[in-house]
């Protein structure tokens, strides 16, 4: 009776162990994965921003003149059409990580989002600068970074979600089951629709700065 008493205390003290070790471990990968997916964010915008300069590919160059059209109409149109446009454009990046969230061979697709997003950013920041020095740092400190920020943050974390999801699914699949519970499934969604919330209050923000401080720059 002791043995098997003593089996139980033992086999208890290993479940009591087991379980914060299990969630210090799902911790930990949602840290790495989001580290990764910002690292690999500051290394696009690192490459569009330092190598706009020196670098002669046609993919940059192309980007340049994007930002220079889109530069220009974001000081002469309305507050409401900037605010589509912000929205549309981060909600663009957004979409593609909650759709790759689906597919059990999402995860390089997934990856590749942050990266071209800090591209686009970098070369608008790298552009401003080059072309009007201290007024184009300041229209991208004023105009530009505050509302990255909040689209960025959401962006990464929607990846991040978009990356567990297509490893559930690609993990169900090995196993020879396809079928996912309908918590994960609402939880996904929920955390996909309070994260797209974030976005629109990007733009919202993105559109009231330009309203408050478009005409302190001239930029022709």
């Amino acid at each position: 009776m002791r043995t098997s008493e003593l089996e139980q205390e033992i086999s208890l003290d290993n479940s009591v162990i087991k379980k914060p070790i299990k969630k210090h471990s799902v911790l930990f990968q949602k840290q790495n994965i989001f580290y990764l997916l910002l690292f690999l964010f500051i290394l696009g915008m690192m490459y569009g921003s330092v190598l706009l300069k020196e670098d002669n590919t046609s993919l940059l160059k192309n980007l340049a003149s994007i930002q220079d059209v889109y530069i220009r109409d974001k000081l002469n149109q309305s507050v409401f059409l900037t605010i589509c446009n912000s929205f549309v454009s981060s909600g663009l990046f957004f979409a593609i990580t909650f759709l790759c969230g689906f597919s059990a061979i999402g995860q390089p697709f997934t990856l590749l989002v942050p990266f071209v997003k800090g591209l686009g950013i970098g070369s608008s920041i790298g552009y401003l600068y080059l072309n009007y020095g201290i007024a184009g740092i300041g229209y991208s400190a004023l105009l530009m970074i505050p509302s990255a920020i909040i689209s960025i943050f959401s962006l990464v974390l929607s990846a991040r979600e978009s990356i567990r999801l297509s490893n559930t699914l690609a993990s169900l699949f090995l196993k020879g089951s396809i079928q996912i519970s309908k918590a994960a499934f609402r939880l996904y969604l929920l955390k996909h629709f309070i994260l797209l919330i974030f976005i629109l209050i990007s733009a919202l923000l993105e559109g009231l700065l330009t309203f408050l401080f478009a005409g302190l720059f001239q930029i022709q």
